[in-house]
């Protein structure tokens, strides 16, 4: 089909670059013109002698009627070259050898089936192969900002789920921990800078995030991420007991509806699986059918295979209405919450995703770390 096309267009442009060496010229036109030019020079001498122009108007009119001669005589030599048979046979051939010479070059370095190529702004050339902008950039410009704005929460999230997809973790940590100096009295910050450290070790509690963890303990002892990031470095160390206990105690002060609760109920069983105790399932992963009510006294009378086949169809009935109500962030969240618990990996993964992009999108600070926080535990999990 393409080459049909330029076979098209070659003999269209060669039809458009010999017409005019074929078509008959009127041999009579440069004459004509002449005789033209001349009895307006007459002209000009009449009208200097009866005074009706001076001698420099004059002058510059014959000057730009002997210009004219000049250019009549210059286009009645091409004339009379084209209309000799020799220099319309070299015309002709002189045209269909420019337009094989470039037939047969486009046939040797050509490639009509490459895609096209759309102009990129110099600055975005960085990103070929991605769509959007240069995210190294916008990370920069991020930096700047908040350098300057280092209590800005919302651009320090923004840039903590940059940093692993562009290998930025360190900048991260500089940049946090110069903010840290900046405002040594605020805790939020110094946990963003605890967390910069333990997303700097790949997940694990480092010394220096242990100690990042000792400074927000200063600052704010209840803050239930240090307490989930603690009973963290315990399983790390082996302390599974004691790991325990810090997270039940966190999830005994959790408010019922916190996001985190889930994360935490996850470790819990982790724990108690190294520790070869029986785990608690389901009675406080926050489904509706809760311990004290009818059904989960029916579902707690059931037999093993009864009860989580009851739990699966409960928390499918949840997936489904979720579906439909894509906003409900506390919906999502007991979804993700449920879908961890009966060991859906995947399925937890994408309604913990869901969750983050709906806390960011209406700038909700903990059900964003607790989404976030529930993704990395997924995954070192994995």
């Amino acid at each position: 089909m393409i080459w049909g096309a330029l076979l098209f267009l070659t003999v269209l442009t060669l039809c458009f670059a010999l017409y005019p060496l074929l078509r008959r010229e009127d041999g009579q036109a440069g004459p004509d013109r002449l005789e033209v030019f001349e009895r307006q020079l007459q002209e000009i001498d009449r009208d200097e002698a009866d005074g009706v122009i001076d001698a420099a108007e004059a002058g510059s009119a014959r000057l730009e009627v002997k210009r004219r001669i000049l250019a009549a005589d210059r286009e009645a030599e091409e004339r009379t070259l084209k209309s000799s048979p020799r220099g319309r046979r070299l015309l002709v051939l002189g045209a269909v050898a420019a337009c094989l010479a470039g037939t047969l070059l486009y046939l040797d370095i050509g490639r009509p089936g490459l895609p096209d190529d759309p102009y990129q702004a110099p600055g975005l050339r960085d990103q070929a192969g991605k769509d959007g902008p240069d995210l190294n950039t916008l990370v920069d410009r991020l930096m700047v900002h908040l350098a300057d704005n280092p209590e800005d929460m919302e651009g320090w999230q923004h840039f903590r789920r940059a940093a692993p997809a562009l290998d930025r973790q360190a900048d991260l940590a500089r940049l946090l921990l110069e903010a840290t100096r900046a405002r040594p009295e605020n805790a939020s910050l110094a946990m963003l800078y605890a967390e910069s450290l333990i997303l700097l070790g790949e997940g694990r509690i480092t010394p220096a995030a242990d100690l990042a963890l000792t400074r927000v303990a200063a600052l704010a002892p209840d803050m239930p991420a240090l307490s989930y990031y603690r009973a963290l470095g315990m399983i790390q160390n082996g302390e599974m007991q004691a790991a325990r206990e810090e997270l039940r105690s966190l999830l005994a002060r959790s408010p019922a509806d916190a996001p985190w609760r889930g994360e935490v109920e996850r470790q819990i069983v982790r724990t108690e699986r190294a520790l070869g105790m029986a785990s608690g399932g389901m009675a406080s992963g926050g489904m509706a059918s809760g311990p004290g009510s009818e059904a989960g006294a029916a579902i707690a009378a059931m037999s093993d295979e009864d009860r989580q086949a009851a739990i699966r169809t409960m928390v499918e009935g949840l997936a489904a209405r979720m579906e439909g109500e894509p906003e409900n962030l506390e919906g999502w969240q007991r979804l993700a919450r449920a879908w961890q618990v009966l060991g859906e990996q995947d399925k937890a993964v994408a309604a913990w995703t869901h969750v983050r992009d709906l806390a960011d999108k209406a700038g909700n600070a903990e059900a964003l770390a607790a989404a976030s926080a529930a993704l990395q535990g997924l995954q070192d999990g994995s």
